[in-house]
């Protein structure tokens, strides 16, 4: 399949590291095709997006033109790059959450930070850092749509047993609401509710369990308190 036009852009993703060791996987992959060259795409842009673990944070692969830009990756290998040709590829201001003596930088072999910087000559105005102390919240409204309801992401970084978050972008001052745990969606109780009064609310990381599958009993591992996702509603 050739894609063409292609955007790639906000989206998060995390890879617990427990989850990985069962099964390499996750991140953001963009003209992935395993085991196969025969296909190559047209042109992609790949903006804002916040990758967390995985056997790649961040794969982009095979793209005649391809733009590249303040995206965040963290892991033990953060960015996976296969192309014949680098030309027209357009890769700059994002983040990597690394050790930049560590080979978590690949272009036809894991190479270091510099290595990989020198091999394709891209990333000049890239960031490697070290794990951030504070955590990082994503609130996004579903409004229009759905009009008082949204999702709170949250990279708990510090391992906080629970974080701040900004609920202005979905509440109203004086909306009664409720925050449920995504991985215990239908849960008798909500984690959190009450009356917003405006400003920042505190969101529990100690996490939930979830309920079994149906037809199964194999549990997926949980994330919290390093990660979790939730959904709000104005009741």
């Amino acid at each position: 399949v050739i894609v063409s036009n292609d955007t790639v852009r906000r989206n998060m993703s995390y890879y617990s590291p427990r989850a990985k060791l069962e099964n390499p996987g996750g991140g953001i992959r963009v003209g992935y095709e395993p085991g196969s060259w025969s296909s190559r795409h047209d042109h992609a842009v790949v903006t804002d997006n916040y990758t967390v673990g995985g056997s790649d944070a961040l794969q982009i692969r095979n793209w005649d033109t391809v733009v590249v830009r303040n995206n965040v990756a963290a892991g033990s290998s953060v960015v996976l790059l296969e192309d014949a040709g680098l030309a027209n590829y357009t890769w700059n201001a994002n983040t990597y959450y690394a050790d930049p003596s560590s080979p978590a930088w690949f272009f036809n072999a894991p190479l270091v930070w510099q290595q990989w910087k020198d091999a394709t000559g891209l990333g000049a105005s890239d960031v490697v850092t070290g794990q951030p102390g504070s955590p990082k919240v994503f609130v996004r409204s579903l409004a229009p749509y759905v009009a008082g309801r949204g999702h709170i992401i949250i990279y708990n970084w510090g391992m906080a047993a629970s974080v701040p978050a900004d609920l202005s972008p979905i509440l109203s001052p004086g909306d009664s609401f409720a925050v449920w745990n995504v991985q215990d969606l239908f849960a008798t109780t909500p984690v959190l509710s009450g009356t917003y009064r405006g400003g920042t609310v505190s969101i529990p990381m100690t996490g939930v369990t979830p309920p079994s599958p149906v037809g199964g009993t194999r549990l997926p591992p949980g994330t919290a308190p390093e990660f979790d996702v939730f959904v709000v509603h104005r009741r």
